[in-house]
């Protein structure tokens, strides 16, 4: 597997701008387009991102936040209809509910830690970082496994970075 999240010249400039809602809307359109778990993984990832503390961005509107909120649920869903044996799909929902399930919906209380288990069974890089989270960063990660997941310069790229 090579980097986890799609990245483009597109996102590149939206990033560059500060247009956050733009970065989701052309990503739902690339979805629609071309149904992939990269892409899906990516948008699933933008909108927990903007969401949270790290991606905040105090210019949203209070509407923008409940509509970030169901798309996030939205997007969710039609991963475990349709991508659940999906590596990207796996690591990056794992992720996201692992953290933080409790402000997305309390449905998805334990899915979180079966997603990163799943994930951590699979033979891939992503198996490490999986089994990094899950044991709460008491393991061992190599920078060079974190640099190949996350080569972009993207805000996803680089969060993942940081807190590795």
């Amino acid at each position: 597997m090579d980097s986890v999240f799609f990245y483009d010249e597109q996102i590149k400039q939206y990033e560059k701008e500060g247009f956050c809602n733009r970065i989701i809307v052309y990503l739902e359109k690339q979805f629609s387009i071309q149904r992939n778990e990269k892409i899906l993984s990516t948008l699933i990832g933008y909108l927990w991102y903007f969401l949270t503390d790290e991606g905040a961005n105090k210019n949203y509107k209070e509407n923008d936040w409940q509509i970030m909120h169901a798309n996030l649920n939205k997007y969710l869903t039609i991963g475990f209809e349709s991508y659940n044996e999906s590596l990207s799909f796996c690591f990056i929902s794992g992720y996201v509910l692992f953290l933080h399930w409790m402000n997305i919906d309390v449905k998805y209380e334990n899915k979180g830690t079966l997603l990163l288990q799943k994930v951590a069974k699979m033979d891939s890089k992503l198996s490490l970082l999986a089994e990094y989270i899950i044991s709460n960063r008491s393991k061992q990660l190599q920078n060079d496994v974190i640099q190949s997941l996350f080569p972009t310069s993207s805000m996803l790229d680089q969060y993942f970075k940081t807190v590795l």
